[in-house]
């Protein structure tokens, strides 16, 4: 739209039409009631004080925020800024001087074009195309705000879209058309409930133009008589602006004025004049600070109709000519065509002829110039042009939502191709999968008839040793054995017991490697192959051990060679450790117990001889797990077994500690416990020779130390204090060693 199109008005020239207008409006009634001559003097005083009136109102007329806006326009370093700050002095003025309020937008427009800045063109034809509504130009005011929002989208900027949505209900809201502006003020509170403010100022601006959108809103529906609606959304804005008193520091404005006009007009409806009364006294009183010509314009008017339904003729009249002076001031034609309506109703019914005639020609005037035929034709191409435009972006829309459903279609069919591809390679993979566990799975079954045998033949074996065990201890108890032969029938325990335990785990490991297989977890199977086969290997040495034992008893008792290695003792503490637990669960699948290793990582390689030592940690460890298993059978409740093994450098000497917190041993019986075939285990549980042999593996053996330190039913503790300086000469041997 051409620049010429909208008049520019200098200061001089609106004095000048706001004189003239305020004269106009006046004329006829005075005119009528000047002819009485006892009334002429009244007249002058009359003349006077409707002059002081009007002339006063553009005195003051503009927002408290206007000269802080012309401060930042004067010192704005870009012109984008300056369009902006000139679109929101324009919004100052609306309410007050729409001249200017013409001026600056046009002004920001011209500004806003030369720089090709769309986002600012789009906000200053909003307040163009407002004002000309407001003047009564519906057509070409609401085609320029239709151009607007078009600019608002194109440049992405939600919030002057959504004031543009705002400004476009007004104007069908001027026209009268409360529904299609409700449809746009609703579009409007979407866009501005998306909105987040960044700092305080923002805050109260999208406050004060959130609260006119609600009152608007509510005004619409107090226009189509749907009071509860009407109520509800007034009162919303009204809790919305309560508290900010800043609303007044922003180009908006305070909208408590016009909510307050709202909610007189809901009452006044609803037949309850006293409230209605209260509201718009209150309007007219928040409308001052902000010089709010507007919003007293139109509560004088509302004032003027009620005083009018309640036929109070004088206050009807005095309120209709305060209406009609500002709004021919200001060309707000919608003014001044309900208060020359009302003035023309009440000369009427005050039976001056004159008087009704003119304000009736003032009233035909302000129609024709909102509603003539020329303009509801153009205003009404504007509503079908904007309804094509709709349908047509629709249209738009629905197209590319087709287009876009097409996409989704096809792409979907290639991920199903994918899919297919992919399924189809899964199972190729699975066949071969299959065709190689297939293979495994018979190298399983003749790892399981094998282990089968080995099993049978360790049982047998067992049995055997079992015997002979039973016969040594015997003998020994009943002869007094001498104390190498007690400790070569203890020794033949602790391979079974390694032979037990490792046939346990084979057990174990065989039917994971078959739940492996059954899963098709062909890493897992092949890892649990191995460790079966390295578990096959100890449980053959062990039994070699074993049978090594029993031929060195049946040779009877003779003197064996031990050669001291250097030995790592975590890695042997850990073994022991595990084995002693894992066989005491072979024993009781229920039991569980904390296994607590802390090893020195520092301790590095020790001197001894790894088989007899390990024997010593093993009974040892055996024994702990044996204490918590009885007392967690005793005393079930809150009670958490743990077993610790902890290793220790200290300076010439290593030290090895056993702990657990079991049942502990009695003061009574501690001194007894490294004495041959003491136990205090139930018969058959116990020989009476662990703690004995491993005494005498330690003291005699290693030249070390051990030591115990318990409390009854809270814990036991061995210490074992080796020597750590190099030796080349062989431990003392205790039991003997075959080798294959």
């Amino acid at each position: 739209m051409a620049d010429n199109q909208y008049l520019d008005y200098s200061a001089a020239r609106r004095m000048k039409r706001f004189v003239l207008c305020s004269l106009l409006a006046y004329s006829a009634p005075v005119a009528a009631w000047y002819r009485v001559p006892s009334r002429r003097w009244a007249a002058c005083w009359a003349w006077v004080g409707l002059l002081a009136i009007g002339t006063s109102v553009p005195a003051q007329a503009q927002s408290p925020y206007t000269a802080t806006l012309q401060r930042a326009l004067r010192q704005a370093p870009a012109d984008t800024s300056r369009v902006l700050l000139l679109a929101d002095i324009s919004t100052t003025f609306r309410y007050s001087l729409p001249d200017s309020a013409l001026w600056y937008a046009q002004r920001g427009l011209r500004l806003a074009r030369r720089i090709k800045y769309p986002k600012g063109q789009g906000r200053c034809l909003a307040r163009i195309g407002y004002v000309l509504a407001e003047k009564g130009n519906l057509p070409l005011g609401l085609r320029t705000e239709l151009r607007a929002l078009q600019l608002n989208q194109n440049s992405h900027d939600r919030l002057g879209e959504a004031r543009t949505l705002l400004l476009i209900g007004l104007s069908y809201s001027n026209s009268t058309d409360y529904m299609q502006a409700l449809r746009y003020f609703h579009r409007a509170k979407k866009l501005y409930d998306a909105q987040v403010s960044v700092n305080e100022q923002d805050t109260q601006l999208l406050i004060a133009e959130k609260g006119v959108l609600l009152h608007n809103i509510g005004a619409s529906y107090t226009m189509r008589n749907q009071l509860d609606s009407a109520r509800y959304f007034e009162q919303k804005a009204l809790q919305l602006i309560r508290g900010h008193a800043g609303l007044a520091q922003t180009s908006s404005g305070n909208p408590l004025p016009l909510v307050l006009r709202g909610l007189g007009l809901i009452y006044a409806r609803a037949n309850r004049d006293d409230l209605a009364l209260r509201y718009y006294r209150r309007s007219v009183a928040a409308a001052l600070p902000d010089n709010n010509l507007r919003a007293t314009c139109r509560t004088y008017n509302a004032l003027a109709e009620l005083f009018w339904k309640r036929h109070q003729l004088d206050s009807c009249r005095y309120y209709a000519h305060q209406t009609l002076a500002i709004g021919r001031a200001k060309s707000w034609m919608v003014e001044v065509l309900g208060a020359s309506t009302l003035l023309a109703q009440v000369f009427e019914a005050s039976g001056k002829a004159d008087s009704t005639l003119a304000y009736v020609q003032l009233m035909q005037t302000a129609k024709d110039s909102l509603y003539s035929p020329r303009r509801m034709r153009e205003l009404t191409a504007v509503s079908i042009a904007e309804q094509q435009q709709r349908l047509k972006v629709e249209a738009e829309g629905e197209r590319f939502r087709r287009r876009v459903r097409l996409y989704a279609l096809l792409s979907g069919l290639g991920v199903l191709l994918l899919l297919a591809l992919g399924l189809w390679l899964t199972v190729r993979r699975k066949q071969r999968t299959n065709r190689h566990l297939q293979t495994l799975n018979r190298r399983v079954n003749q790892q399981k008839k094998t282990l089968t045998k080995q099993r049978d033949d360790l049982s047998k074996a067992l049995a055997e040793v079992t015997t002979m065990q039973t016969q040594l201890i015997q003998s020994a108890k009943m002869a007094s054995l001498g104390e190498l032969a007690a400790g070569i029938a203890h020794e033949i325990q602790n391979p079974l017991n390694f032979v037990t335990n490792f046939a346990e785990v084979s057990r174990e490991m065989l039917d994971d490697l078959k739940a492996d297989v059954v899963a098709d977890r062909k890493e897992e199977a092949l890892s649990a192959a191995d460790d079966l086969s390295q578990t096959l290997q100890k449980i053959k040495h062990h039994g070699h051990r074993a049978a090594s034992i029993v031929k060195g008893m049946l040779g009877h008792s003779r003197a064996s060679s031990g050669v001291r290695e250097p030995t790592d003792l975590n890695t042997l503490a850990e073994e022991c450790l595990r084995l002693a637990y894992e066989g005491r669960r072979a024993k009781d699948k229920g039991f569980h117990a904390a296994c607590v290793p802390d090893l020195d990582p520092a301790l590095g390689l020790v001197t001894v001889v790894p088989q007899d030592l390990g024997r010593v940690l093993l009974n040892l460890l055996t024994n702990a797990f044996y204490a918590v298993s009885e007392k967690s059978r005793r005393h079930p409740q809150g009670y958490q077994p743990e077993v610790k093994i902890c290793t220790r450098r200290q300076s010439k000497q290593v030290e090895i500690v056993v702990r657990d917190n079991g049942l502990g041993i009695p003061e009574a019986v501690r001194a007894k416990i490294f004495q041959p075939f003491f136990t205090t285990k139930p018969t058959g549980e116990g020989t009476g020779l662990g703690l004995s042999l491993s005494y005498d593996i330690i003291t005699k053996g290693h030249g070390g130390t051990i030591t115990v330190e318990s409390r009854e039913g809270e814990y036991t503790e061995f210490a074992i204090l080796l020597p750590n300086e190099p030796e080349s000469h062989s431990a003392t041997p205790l039991v003997d060693k075959v080798y294959d």
